[in-house]
């Protein structure tokens, strides 16, 4: 029935007069505020058969409530008592709604009480004349406040519907049930009559309540909400709290009175007050679960950052809590401070996915607005004819920079209604403000563990590190049965290069050497200077030809590495000693480092420098 938009076919000028509105509707809305990338990428579909049972909702509802009020007008049986009434009770019904507070799902206004009121007291027709305008002023508030189900994720089109649906459905309602109600007697004189009266109002609200709860959660079950969720986390909540406010109906409808209105203003000024209460406790319940969130999110991104020491690693989490914390952010950007290399290493997160040490026009215009600031940044810059925030949370640790963290932003980005600032820039900082104390942390650690297994010069693992690392993997070789690799490289005659160039052009021979062996390995793979002038190279699941064909390539390019220093060739080459784990010919593992240094000895007594030489590994 409601595949595609099938279901607005019934009616075909009704069909096409809604959709040109909807067309000039949205096409009005995003004229006056463009939506961030963040923001369309992540706009939420609505099923065609919820939108399509949402505007088959309206047009039916609208016809039959504007035919019975015509029928009412004609018949002079609009308003049947003082239009003081009609306002009070239009004010009431207004003000419980916008006190209104969230129960699941489900929409808790406290209004039940005053519109059963009305149906007894008002009739059918000034009922549902009193419930639109109030219940429209509460969707139009909303609606300007991007409140559900009014939120930016949703299309224009979605959220116009939206906005009739539930009035018109609560007016149908109200003015139906007003009509099986009008001829009840008020006087409860009695208390059998006051039984019956109570009866009655008992069963209006009853009915009232459960035909509006199935109509409106019907419209989130199409959408693809389940059903169970809606029963459990809105239906029951809702009913509960509603039919414990039957007794409060019950008092309005007795205390409605023509000749002496004072005893139900009182009451009605005493419902407010509760009301009031209900909002703000709800308000300040929601307040929590937000700053619990909050602190979830917190916590979570903490330990994703923690869990990784290596600086590529830490930017990437880094980038991925701050579009967490601000998802309609253009692109997230996180700096860590190089020492040695006197400059910010660079992680994004933009529409084109993460990247490090990219560069851009955004990125570098980042930069420069970072410098070595110490405290928060919001700068505002003209980029390709559109104005952009750039938001920066500078982390310092002991009076060190250690790096940075920001967004960047468009100055008409939407914020949540519940945004302590309108300013985007001043909203983003506030929210990545927390997020940069734990991101100081997390450098600051990654920068020690990097001075703890680094070596400073070539880039490559420390010997402690290996010896921890070789340990897991003979185990895990042992455990699985992979084939494990071992490379040792001894540059050849290194004392002749220091004693001819120097001490600093060795140490560029021994950081060319260190780049080479790890642009010529697998991430998985370990590469360590073992010694001075000696590396090794560790190659899990990696069997003996394997590990012979890693070893002549490094040898190889190592041998192309030659360069000019003061007019003289500086030319170095390496001897490479390979062994290997078979484990179909080897119980355990035997000691890969001794037997590959055997195997580089032999080539240095053996007249072989610059050679791979292969240890002669036996069954162990």
């Amino acid at each position: 029935m409601f595949r595609g938009y099938s279901c607005y076919r019934v009616c075909p000028a009704i069909w096409y007069t809604g959709r040109s509105c909807f067309g000039v509707a949205e096409e009005m809305v995003t004229r006056k505020v463009r939506l961030p990338t963040g923001e369309l990428r992540s706009m939420r579909k609505t099923r065609p058969a919820a939108l399509g049972y949402i505007l088959l909702c309206d047009v039916l509802t609208l016809l039959v409530l504007g035919w019975a009020l015509l029928t009412a007008l004609k018949a002079g049986d609009v308003f049947r008592v003082s239009m003081g009434y009609h306002v009070y009770l239009f004010v009431l019904m207004l003000a419980a709604r916008l006190m209104a507070f969230s129960l699941g799902k489900a929409n808790v206004t406290l209004d039940t009480p005053v519109i059963v009121a009305s149906m007894f007291f008002l009739g059918p027709a000034a009922t549902a004349l009193v419930i639109l305008p109030s219940w429209l002023g509460d969707g139009l508030y909303k609606f300007s406040r991007q409140e559900a189900p009014f939120t930016p994720d949703r299309t224009v089109r979605y959220r116009i519907s939206r906005l009739f649906f539930a009035p018109l459905v609560t007016a149908f309602l109200g003015y139906f049930l007003a009509v099986g109600v009008e001829e009840v007697s008020l006087a409860a004189a009695t208390s059998s009559e006051f039984l019956r009266l109570g009866a009655m109002v008992l069963w209006v609200t009853l009915v009232f309540i459960v035909v509006q709860y199935c109509v409106v959660l019907a419209s989130y079950a199409l959408d693809g909400i389940p059903v169970g969720v809606l029963v459990r986390e809105t239906l029951l909540p809702g009913l509960v709290t509603e039919i414990a406010l039957v007794p409060v109906a019950i008092l309005l409808v007795s205390l409605l009175q023509l000749e002496n209105p004072y005893p139900f203003l009182v009451l009605a000024f005493a419902y407010l007050v509760i009301a009031n209460i209900f909002q703000r406790l709800a308000s300040a319940r929601q307040q929590t679960l937000r700053t619990v969130g909050d602190l979830q999110r917190l916590v979570r991104a903490g330990e994703r950052v923690f869990a990784v020491l290596s600086h590529r690693q830490v930017l990437r989490q880094l980038t991925e809590a701050v579009h967490a914390e601000i998802p309609g952010a253009d692109m997230a950007v996180a700096g860590i401070w190089d020492e040695e290399e006197d400059r910010y290493i660079l992680g994004a997160l933009d529409e084109d996915g993460w990247h490090i040490d990219k560069e851009n026009a955004r990125i570098k215009a980042f930069v420069d607005c970072v410098g070595h600031a110490e405290e928060s940044v919001v700068i505002r810059l003209e980029q390709s004819g559109e104005e952009r925030i750039f938001a920066i949370i500078p982390f310092v640790m002991d009076e060190t920079p250690e790096g940075f963290i920001g967004a960047v932003l468009h100055s008409d980005m939407r914020l949540p209604s519940t945004a302590p600032t309108r300013d985007p820039g001043l909203y983003a900082v506030s929210r990545l403000r927390n997020l940069a104390a734990i991101s100081a942390i997390a450098v600051h650690n990654a920068r020690l563990y990097r001075l703890s297994t680094v070596d400073g010069l070539t880039g490559l693992y420390v010997r402690r590190y290996f010896n921890r690392r070789y340990h897991e993997e003979v185990c895990r070789a042992l455990r699985h049965r992979n084939p494990l690799s071992l490379l040792v490289c001894d540059l050849d005659d290194f004392k002749r290069v220091n004693d001819s160039f120097g001490h600093k052009v060795g140490d560029r021979v021994l950081k060319l050497v260190g780049a080479t062996c790890l642009a010529n390995i697998r991430s998985e793979d370990v590469a360590c200077r073992y010694g001075g002038d000696e590396f090794v190279i560790l190659l899990p699941e990696t069997d003996l030809d394997a590990a012979v064909v890693v070893a002549e390539r490094v040898n190889q390019r190592i041998r192309q590495l030659g360069f000019l220093e003061n007019g003289q060739m500086v030319e170095f080459s390496v001897s490479v000693g390979v062994s290997s784990f078979d484990p179909s010919r080897m119980q355990d593992v035997p000691d890969l480092v001794e037997h590959a240094d055997q195997a580089l000895y032999c080539a240095k007594n053996e007249d072989r420098k610059g050679d791979v030489v292969i240890a002669q590994m036996v069954g162990v």
